[in-house]
């Protein structure tokens, strides 16, 4: 009888996680669990190649340009790693195929004979997203040493200091030789790639986050709203993903990640928290720390009469 109703409850779990998930539709980073910590995007070299003037576009590489398709998306977040920021500036340029950069290179050859090529200004929009569609940049000497692909970033927002830093790629040969790439703050910014539905198309998730107070009128959203899980990001993901949330008021808060069989594999939280926005991570192990097989997991909120589920994607 106990197995029975074991399996009951399971299904009831499924049917009604699912429906609270579709339901519930709000717009979306370990060894243990850690709330109320988030951490700013960290700086880097601004480099020498970096040209005023580029064009505002998504699309940095015409079609015809040779390399690696890359397609890059993610959300720049205020200091709570909840609130999006739109309209947030972000200066983007890279290395081509060949390792050269437009306008600087006079031995490189450039396809287009652009001078802004590999080059683009794109703007977060109401929900804080961005997209870049471009190529995986070349590697090339800088000394004795190769540096890792990477893709130059300025980060603009009003009323605090352009963030001038770099993204690189989990597996490059040349992060653990690089004296930028290889610092221990510049984990957070090498980011792992994947390639769905075989479309030779590489594509992977990096979120922002500025050290910038969320926008009032974003708070007042959230308190008239109410109690709430928010999507993890990013999602999906490979080794830790962020799971926020918000409390209307004190209440003690369970957070648990079950799998599709409805069995509880993560308990993230189980006490009594204060209102207001908490962060956890989740690194994709169970509770016994062993890591969880690659596929569709659920997230479930019970705070008071909450109860409100997510899904979430290992790679």
């Amino acid at each position: 009888m106990k197995k029975n109703h074991e399996g009951n409850k399971r299904r009831v779990f499924l049917r009604t996680g699912l429906l609270g998930a579709a339901a519930f539709t709000i717009i979306p980073r370990g060894l243990s669990s850690r709330v109320d910590d988030c951490d700013t995007t960290t700086v880097d070299v601004l480099g020498p190649f970096d040209a005023s003037g580029a064009p505002e576009r998504r699309v940095l590489a015409a079609p015809e340009e040779p390399g690696e398709r890359l397609h890059l998306t993610g959300t720049v977040y205020a200091n709570d790693c909840v609130s999006p920021l739109s309209n947030v500036v972000l200066d983007i340029w890279h290395a081509d195929n060949d390792g050269c950069y437009s306008q600087y290179n006079m031995n490189c050859k450039n396809p287009s004979g652009e001078d802004y090529n590999l080059r683009g200004i794109i703007r977060t929009d109401s929900k804080g997203m961005f997209v870049l569609e471009t190529i995986k940049p070349g590697y090339y000497l800088n000394g004795a040493q190769y540096r890792p692909s990477h893709i130059h970033l300025i980060v603009r927002y009003p009323g605090i200091a352009d963030l001038i830093t770099q993204l690189y790629f989990e597996g490059d040969p040349y992060i653990e030789s690089d004296e930028f790439a290889s610092r221990p703050d510049a984990a957070g910014r090498i980011i792992p790639l994947e390639e769905p539905d075989n479309d030779n198309v590489k594509q992977g998730i990096f979120d922002i986050v500025l050290n910038v107070e969320p926008p009032s009128s974003v708070d007042e959203e959230t308190s008239r709203q109410g109690t709430r899980l928010r999507q993890n990001h990013p999602n999906p993901f490979t080794h830790t993903t962020r799971v926020p949330l918000y409390l209307a008021r004190p209440e003690h808060v369970t957070l648990k990640v079950y799998d599709l069989h409805g069995r509880s594999i993560s308990t993230l939280l189980d006490r009594q928290m204060t209102e207001g926005t908490h962060v956890v991570d989740w690194s994709g192990t169970d509770d016994k720390g062993k890591q969880v097989d690659a596929g569709t997991y659920f997230c479930r909120l019970s705070a008071g009469d909450a109860e409100q589920t997510r899904i979430m994607t290992k790679v």
